[in-house]
């Protein structure tokens, strides 16, 4: 992933709205790091 920062949210089956609050996650070459998202079903 390299030096890079991601931002992860769920979307509808369009795309078009966002269902969910933004994570925001930076990554990094010099400390490698692994990130699991889990998505729960709110309704």
């Amino acid at each position: 992933m390299g030096n890079s920062r991601w931002q992860i949210y769920v979307v509808d089956g369009g795309g078009n709205i966002r269902e969910s609050s933004i994570v925001r996650v930076v990554t990094s070459e010099t400390e490698p790091k692994w990130y699991y998202v889990q998505f729960r079903r709110r309704f």
